[in-house]
């Protein structure tokens, strides 16, 4: 049997090794959730433009580490609620569709107005899922 083919067995299949007590169940799970948390915090920084992020001080890092948690835990929280209501949409199209959602300011003899685009894929729904009233087309400042 060539290496190759040696390999192959492991196809599809997570290969961890681990010196904790943990199951091989635990195991998984807990490196999947890690493998989420990374993406997560990768997107994170994406969507709020922090990269590169040059920590000059410790309280500087403990405050990245802690909105970093904090909005994982709204991005599982917003997914849980989500999946609660039947939807399973992957983390780039919610993205893609909450980013579609813009608004501008127009002035209009003297009053000003807030006009917001209209909402694409599962923006409207995102909104709803959250417990947040989605923004009127168009409303009065």
């Amino acid at each position: 049997m060539d290496k190759v083919q040696e390999e192959a067995r492991f196809d599809g299949k997570f290969v961890l090794t681990t010196n904790t007590e943990l199951n091989s169940e635990e195991v998984a799970v807990t490196y999947k959730n890690l493998l989420q948390v990374e993406c997560a915090f990768r997107n994170l920084k994406d969507i709020l433009e922090t990269r590169p992020v040059y920590h000059q001080t410790a309280e500087n890092t403990k405050g990245h580490v802690f909105w970093s948690y904090l909005a994982l835990l709204l991005v599982i929280e917003l997914r849980r609620r989500l999946r609660e209501k039947g939807e399973v949409p992957p983390w780039h199209e919610i993205i893609r569709d909450l980013r579609s959602l813009q608004a501008i300011k127009i002035e209009i003899d003297g009053k000003s107005f807030l006009l917001r685009s209209e909402f694409e894929g599962v923006a409207r729904r995102c909104f709803m899922a959250a417990g947040v009233k989605p923004p009127p087309t168009i409303s009065q400042m």
